[in-house]
């Protein structure tokens, strides 16, 4: 009763189909290891995963003050710096997607969308959680012939993996440029 029928017929799982874990060569990396990607289009999961997203993007925006879309956004960025003092390094969170934790990252979002000034969904918080948990938790794939289940972290290949892992990111940014510092310039690309 919280939703339209077409809002309805978008999220329910109609003709879909197990997701596939396939990978994509890192050739960048030494011994050229494999990307995990499970193909999520058709499954279960996507069109409520779709709906997600419209609903997490004032989060994602109220996190995003240090994401740039890409290199070109990266360098124009940093064109105003001129000074032979500076020095810039990068990190890497390894497998970031796989790694966010769950449970952590949905309670941010809940937080985030009810507890905030972000004006909040039409439905109510627990409903927000419970379609936060099927779109994300336990999603079964299959690789060569054999069904798995992701036990945590968001599926590399599902439309939430952006912008929950630019949410986790965005969020602890925030907590530590309250207490520390920040550089004289800070981005985020999460590719």
């Amino acid at each position: 009763g919280y939703f339209s029928k077409l809002v309805y017929d978008s999220v329910r799982p109609n003709n879909s189909q197990r997701p596939k874990l396939y990978g994509l060569p890192k050739t960048h990396k030494p011994e050229c290891p494999l990307r995990p990607i499970l193909s999520m289009v058709k499954s279960p999961q996507h069109g409520l995963a779709r709906f997600l997203v419209s609903v997490l993007n004032p989060v994602l925006e109220k996190f995003s003050s240090f994401m740039v879309s890409d290199l070109f956004q990266f360098v124009e960025s940093l064109s105003h710096l001129r000074s032979n003092k500076n020095f810039m390094c990068s990190f890497d969170i390894k497998s970031l997607f796989t790694n966010i934790p769950l449970s952590e990252v949905i309670e941010i979002c809940v937080e985030q969308l009810y507890e905030s000034e972000i004006t909040p969904p039409t439905f109510p918080k627990e409903v927000c959680i419970d379609l936060l948990k099927l779109a994300t938790t336990n999603v079964e794939f299959s690789f060569n012939d054999t069904m798995y289940r992701q036990i945590d972290g968001v599926a590399m290949g599902s439309p939430l993996g952006p912008i929950l892992a630019n949410i986790f990111v965005g969020y602890h940014e925030a907590q530590l440029f309250r207490t520390t510092p920040k550089p004289i310039a800070y981005y985020r690309y999460v590719d």
